[in-house]
């Protein structure tokens, strides 16, 4: 229950972010700014999307879903190599590294249910 409400508490953090429009480069980030999108994913299905972060500065990725099916949050730097995941039990995912340097990481949510899942994703 705890950690549920750290993570749901570092999500919604990130999203008061993007909404509030603060300034990516003082924070970190995304080299285009925080940013915000909604997917609808089937279930056992997989969403890729890729996304330039700074190096050197901390960086975070925040999934909010619609509470009906478990998703999974993997990222992966621009070589293939797993950096952090979330593969909790809920749809709430939430990780964080600090990059070594400026590069493209991909991010991969998973429905791990058999329906689809509307969720929101968030970067800083």
């Amino acid at each position: 229950m705890i950690s549920s409400l750290k993570k749901m508490t570092s999500i919604l953090a990130m999203a008061v972010v993007f909404i509030t429009g603060a300034n990516a480069v003082a924070l970190g980030g995304a080299v285009r700014g925080p940013q915000s999108a909604i997917y609808k994913l089937p279930g056992r299905m997989v969403d890729t999307m890729y996304v330039t972060f700074f190096g050197g500065e901390k960086a975070e990725v925040g999934v909010i879903g619609d509470g009906v099916t478990n998703l999974d949050l993997y990222v992966y730097d621009s070589q293939g190599n797993l950096v952090n995941w979330d593969d909790g039990s809920s749809d709430l995912c939430y990780v964080k590294w600090s990059p070594r340097f400026t590069a493209v990481y991909t991010i991969q949510v998973i429905n791990r249910g058999s329906v689809y899942n509307v969720y929101k994703i968030v970067t800083n």
